[in-house]
C-alpha cells in the first residue's frame, strides 16, 4: 500500500494523530492479519478448485473414448455369439458320433458310417453278413432286379465283394433314409452301383458256378509283407555304412581329417546295426 494511504488508516499527523495510531495499531494489525488468512484461504480455494478442474477434465477425456469401448464391446459380443453358435454345432456332431460309436443306431437325422469286414467284432461278423445278405436280396435286387444277373451268388467267399457291398449299403441309406439325402447322394449310389457289379463279375470269373460240385476256393489268408519292410530297412544300413567307407578310402590322402572322421562313423554305425563281415560282404557282392 502507498504511504498515504497508510496515512489514513494511523490518521494524520500532530500530537491528537499520533495518540490515535498507538491506539488503533493493535486493530490494524488484527485486520491485516484476518487478510493475510483470508488471502490464504483464498489461495487454498483456487488450488482446490484448478484440481477439481484437472479431474473433472480427466474424466471428459474418458468419456470421450468411452464410444469407442462400447463399440469394441459390441464386436466382441458378436463374436462370441458366433462362437458359441460353432460350438454348438460342433457339439451336436460330437455327439452323433459318440451316440453312433456307442452302437446305437443312427437316426434319420444321422448320415450312416461305413463299416468293413475288419471293423466288425469277429463274434458279430456272422449278425453282420447275415443282415447285409437281407438287404441284398430285400432291396438291392428287389429294387434293381438285372444286379442278380451280375453279382455271383458267391460274393459271400470274397471279402472284397462283401466290403463293396457293405459300402453300397451305407450309400444307399444315404441317399433315401437320410434326411440330409439328395439327389447326387442317389446319383452317387448308382455310379457305385454300376462299379461293384462289374468289378463282383471281373472277380468271379473262375468261380464254380452252383450247380458245380466242385468247392469254392477259400479265401487265402493274408500276405505278411513284414518281412519285405525290415529286408528294405537293412539294405538302407547297410548301404549307409558302405557310403562312409567308400568315402573314407577316397579321401585317406586327400582330406585325412574327412577320411577319419568318415571311418569313425561307419565304425560307430557297424556296432550299433550288429552287422556282420558276411552280411557286409554278400552287400558288396550284390552291388557289382
Amino acid at each position: 500500500m502507498s504511504e498515504d494511504y497508510l496515512g489514513d488508516i494511523v490518521g494524520p499527523a500532530g500530537d491528537g494523530g499520533a495518540h490515535r495510531g498507538a491506539s488503533d495499531l493493535p486493530a490494524v494489525l488484527t485486520a491485516v492479519s484476518a487478510v493475510s488468512v483470508d488471502v490464504g484461504r483464498l489461495r487454498a480455494r483456487v488450488d482446490q478448485l484448478v484440481a477439481e478442474q484437472a479431474a473433472a477434465a480427466r474424466q471428459v477425456g474418458k468419456l470421450g473414448a468411452l464410444p469407442v469401448a462400447v463399440a469394441s464391446l459390441q464386436q466382441r459380443t458378436t463374436q462370441l455369439e458366433q462362437l458359441a453358435g460353432e460350438v454348438a454345432g460342433l457339439s451336436a456332431a460330437v455327439q452323433q458320433l459318440a451316440d453312433v460309436g456307442q452302437g446305437g443306431k443312427a437316426g434319420a437325422d444321422t448320415p450312416p458310417r461305413p463299416v468293413d469286414w475288419v471293423h466288425v467284432p469277429p463274434a458279430e461278423r456272422l449278425d453282420w453278413m447275415t443282415d447285409l445278405a437281407a438287404w441284398v436280396r430285400d432291396v438291392l435286387m428287389t429294387g434293381w432286379p438285372t444286379s442278380g444277373d451280375l453279382l455271383p451268388p458267391c460274393w459271400p467267399h470274397h471279402r472284397a465283394m462283401v466290403n463293396d457291398l457293405a459300402l453300397l449299403r451305407v450309400t444307399y441309406e444315404t441317399a433315401y433314409d437320410y434326411e440330409g439325402g439328395r439327389a447326387h447322394t442317389g446319383g452317387e449310389f448308382r455310379r457305385l452301383l454300376a462299379d461293384v457289379l462289374t468289378t463282383a463279375a471281373a472277380q468271379a470269373q473262375d468261380c464254380p458256378a452252383p450247380s458245380d460240385p466242385r468247392p469254392h476256393p477259400v479265401p487265402r489268408p493274408p500276405r505278411d509283407d513284414t518281412a519285405a519292410v525290415q529286408a528294405v530297412e537293412r539294405i538302407g544300413q547297410l548301404g549307409e555304412v558302405h557310403a562312409l567307407v567308400t568315402q573314407a578310402n577316397a579321401n585317406r590322402e586327400q582330406d585325412p581329417a574327412l577320411q577319419a572322421a568318415a571311418q569313425a562313423r561307419a565304425s560307430e554305425l557297424w556296432i550299433a546295426y550288429q552287422i556282420t563281415p558276411q552280411e557286409y560282404q554278400r552287400y558288396e557282392s550284390s552291388l557289382i
